[in-house]
C-alpha cells in the first residue's frame, strides 16, 4: 500500500512539473526578432499614466515614438516634461482620439509618409477610461462611451495601422487589458465588459496573424488617474440617484469608499506595469499574457481553479 502511495505522489509531482513547464513554454513566443533601434512605435493614451511613461522609456531606449494625445496642449506638456527630466529621445505627439475615425486616419497618413517602407514595428493600444457604477444607474451612453474608448477604439486603430504593421513583417501589438478582464467586480460592468472584450480581441488577433506578436498586459490596481476617476464617477452617480435607490446602495457604497482608500494605499507603482509593456515590446521572448501585480495574479489563479459560484461568494464577502 505504501508503495502505491509513493508511486501516486511521484506521478502527481512529475505531472505538475510537466504542466508548469508546458505553461511556461507555450506562454512565450520564441524567436521573435527584436525591433531595431530607430523602429517606430505608436502609443495611444500617451498623455497620462502607462502611456506617458512608456513613451518616455521607449524614446530613451532609441525608438521613434509617436505619442497619441487628446490635444495639442497635452502634446506640448508631454514634450516639456520630457525635456525637464533631462531625457533625450525622439517623441512626436500626434492627436489621437481613438473614437474619431478622421483622427485615426490622419495619424495613419502621417506615419505612412514618415515611415515609408520601414513600416510600424510596434503598436500599444493603451487609451482608456474607467467609469464604474450600478448597472441600473449607469446611462447607456456612458456605458457605450467606455466600450467605444476601451475596446472599439483599439480595434479601429489596429485595423487602420495594418498596412504599416505588415510592412514591418514581425510587428508587435501590445494591448492593455486589466485584471477586471478576468473577473468582473460589482459596479464595474462597463469597464469589465470592455476589458473582457480586449482579452478576446487579443486572442483572436494572435491566432489570425501568427507572424505578429500580440501581448495582453493585465494589471491590477496601479496609482494612476483612472482609479480615482472611476471612484468619483461611482459616488456622484449614486448621490444623484432617486432617494429610494440611494438607500438601497447606501451600505454598499460605504463599503466601497473604505475599500477605495485601501486600494489606493496598496496600489502598485505604474512603473511596474510599464516594465512589462517594455518587455512585451523589446524582448526576444514576449509573453502572450502578462498578469501584473499580486491582485491580477490572484484573480488569474481564482479563474483557473474555482467554480463561478464560489467566486461569487468570495466577492460578496470582500466587495
Amino acid at each position: 500500500m505504501k508503495f502505491y502511495v509513493m508511486v501516486l505522489v511521484y506521478v502527481l509531482v512529475v505531472g505538475f512539473v510537466c504542466y508548469v513547464g508546458l505553461l511556461v513554454f507555450f506562454q512565450t513566443k520564441r524567436g521573435v526578432p527584436v525591433p531595431p533601434k530607430g523602429a517606430a512605435v505608436l502609443i495611444s493614451g500617451a498623455g497620462t499614466g502607462f502611456g506617458r511613461l512608456t513613451s518616455y522609456e521607449m524614446a530613451v531606449k532609441g525608438y521613434k515614438v509617436y505619442a497619441g494625445v487628446l490635444s495639442q496642449a497635452e502634446g506640448e506638456k508631454l514634450l516639456k516634461d520630457f525635456k525637464e527630466k533631462n531625457l533625450v529621445g525622439d517623441i512626436t505627439p500626434v492627436e489621437l482620439d481613438v473614437t474619431q475615425e478622421q483622427q485615426v486616419q490622419a495619424v495613419f497618413k502621417l506615419l505612412n509618409k514618415e515611415l515609408g517602407d520601414q513600416g510600424l514595428h510596434m503598436l500599444v493600444n493603451n487609451a482608456g477610461i474607467g467609469l464604474g457604477g450600478p448597472v441600473e444607474l449607469v446611462p447607456v451612453e456612458h456605458f457605450n462611451r467606455v466600450i467605444q474608448i476601451n475596446l472599439v477604439g483599439h480595434v479601429r486603430v489596429t485595423k487602420e495601422m495594418f498596412p504599416l504593421l505588415r510592412k514591418a513583417k514581425h510587428a508587435r501589438i501590445v494591448n492593455i487589458t486589466s485584471a477586471a478582464g478576468k473577473i468582473a467586480a460589482p459596479f464595474m460592468s462597463a469597464y469589465s465588459a470592455s476589458k473582457f472584450g480586449m482579452e478576446a480581441f487579443c486572442d483572436s488577433l494572435r491566432r489570425e496573424i501568427p507572424e505578429f506578436s500580440v501581448s495582453a498586459i493585465g494589471p491590477g490596481f496601479a496609482k494612476t488617474g483612472i482609479v480615482q476617476e472611476g471612484h468619483n464617477y461611482l459616488v456622484d452617480l449614486v448621490k444623484n440617484a432617486p432617494e429610494e435607490i440611494q438607500k438601497y446602495y447606501e451600505t454598499k457604497i460605504q463599503k466601497v469608499n473604505k475599500q477605495h482608500e485601501n486600494i489606493w494605499n496598496t496600489a502598485m507603482d505604474p512603473q511596474v506595469v510599464v516594465d512589462q509593456i517594455i518587455h512585451a515590446l523589446t524582448s526576444p521572448n514576449p509573453k502572450v499574457r502578462y498578469a501584473v501585480g499580486i491582485q491580477a495574479k490572484t484573480l488569474v489563479f481564482l479563474c483557473w481553479f474555482l467554480p463561478d459560484r464560489l467566486i461569487d461568494f468570495i466577492i460578496a464577502k470582500v466587495a
